[in-house]
C-alpha cells in the first residue's frame, strides 16, 4: 500500500518540528529534544496514538537531566540505559550513564532524504554514533535503524524503544506463543520487587490476588508495572489492541538483532498517566548490570555496525 509522503516544518508545543503525513498518518519529531517523535496520528480517524503532555513543553531538557514526567511524552530511544546506572564492558566499564540514557535530552541532526527523514546523533560518555531513519509505508511508521562503533574494543549495547501509547480500560496486550515468564524490572506495589519472576499473562501474588498482565484495568492511583519476558521473544512483534478506539497499533522487529521485550504498563500511579510502552530491546532489564547478571545482553562489535528495524502498523481492526 504506497501513497504520497509530504514533509513541512512546524512549531510544535514550542519547539521548532518536522513531520511526516501521507493519507494515513501524521508523525511529527523534535530534532532539538532527542528527535521526540512527539506526535503520531491515525488520520481516519484523528486519533493521536502516543501520549501527551497538556500545553507546551516548559524548558529544553539538559544532558544528565532526570527523565521527568514532561520528557516522557512520545517515542524517545533509550541508549545505553534506562535504569541511571554504569556501563559494563573494558575500557569504559563503572562509567556513569544518566537516567533513560544519553540520547533523548541531546539534539540531533535531522536531514530530508526523498521521503524521509535521517536523524543522527554521538553518544557523549561513550564513543557510538546512533541513526534512525524514519518513513511512512502506507498505514506504518518504518524506523531503520544503525548503531555504529568505531572503537577497537566490543561495546555492550542496549537500546530499547520508548514510545507511551494511549490507553482505555479493557484494551489488550498481545505477544508471540510462549511468552509466559516475566522478570520485573521496576519495584512497584502489584509486582514488587526488581527481579521477581512471575508467569504471563496471570500473575499470581498470593491465593487470593491475581490480575492479567495482558489486560489494561481502569486508571488507579497505585498500579504500574514494567517487566521483560525472561527469553528472548519467539516472533518480532508485539501488538495493542485498543477497545475505545477500535485501532490495533502491531510493532514488528527482527528477533536475531532484537531479542528481548519489556513492556510498561503506568495505569495511573505513576505521574498520574494512563499509557503504555511496548518495549522492543537488544538487552533486558533496563541496565547494562542487570542485563550482564540475568544474561541478556547484546554486543556492538569492534569496528562494526549494527541495523535494524521496527515497524509500527496501526489498522482498524479491533474484535474480540
Amino acid at each position: 500500500m504506497k501513497s504520497e509522503t509530504k514533509s513541512e516544518d512546524i512549531i510544535f508545543k514550542g519547539e521548532q518540528a518536522v513531520t511526516l503525513e501521507n493519507e494515513f498518518l501524521r508523525t511529527c519529531i523534535l530534532p532539538g529534544r532527542g528527535a521526540k517523535i512527539a506526535s503520531f496520528i491515525y488520520k481516519p480517524t484523528g486519533k493521536e496514538l502516543l501520549w501527551q503532555i497538556q500545553g507546551d513543553y516548559k524548558r529544553r531538557p539538559v544532558y544528565g537531566d532526570t527523565f521527568t514526567s514532561e520528557d516522557s511524552s512520545g517515542y524517545d530511544d533509550m541508549v545505553m540505559t534506562i535504569s541511571p546506572g554504569h556501563h559494563t564492558s573494558f575500557p569504559w566499564k563503572d562509567t556513569d550513564l544518566p537516567d533513560h540514557g544519553e540520547l533523548w535530552s541531546l539534539p540531533w541532526d535531522v536531514v530530508r532524504e526523498g521521503n524521509s527523514l535521517n536523524c543522527s546523533v554521538s553518544g557523549i560518555r561513550l564513543p557510538y554514533h546512533f541513526s534512525r531513519n524514519v518513513s511512512l509505508e502506507g498505514s506504518s511508521l518504518v524506523l531503520e535503524y544503525c548503531a555504529q562503533n568505531p572503537t577497537p574494543y566490543d561495546m555492550d549495547f542496549l537500546w530499547t524503544a520508548h514510545g507511551l501509547i494511549n490507553i482505555s480500560p479493557g484494551s489488550r496486550i498481545s505477544v508471540p506463543n510462549g511468552m509466559d515468564r516475566v522478570l520485573n524490572s521496576v519495584s512497584g506495589n502489584r509486582m514488587g520487587k526488581v527481579k521477581k519472576e512471575y508467569g504471563f499473562p496471570i500473575v499470581s501474588r498470593d491465593k487470593d490476588e491475581k490480575f492479567d498482565l495482558s489486560a489494561v484495568p481502569e486508571k488507579n492511583r497505585t498500579g504500574f508495572q514494567k517487566y521483560y519476558f525472561l527469553k528472548p521473544i519467539t516472533e518480532g512483534w508485539c501488538s495493542f489492541s485498543d477497545k475505545e478506539s477500535g485501532l490495533e497499533i502491531r510493532y514488528e522487529w527482527p528477533l536475531e538483532k532484537v531479542p528481548y521485550l519489556g513492556i510498561w504498563l503506568n495505569e495511573g500511579g505513576w505521574a498520574d498517566q494512563y499509557n503504555l510502552g511496548i518495549e522492543p530491546a537488544t538487552a533486558g532489564m533496563d541496565s547494562p548490570e542487570l542485563a550482564l547478571e540475568h544474561d541478556m545482553t547484546t554486543v556492538l562489535g569492534a569496528r562494526s555496525s549494527l541495523e535494524w528495524k521496527v515497524k509500527i502498523s496501526v489498522r482498524d481492526s479491533y474484535t474480540y
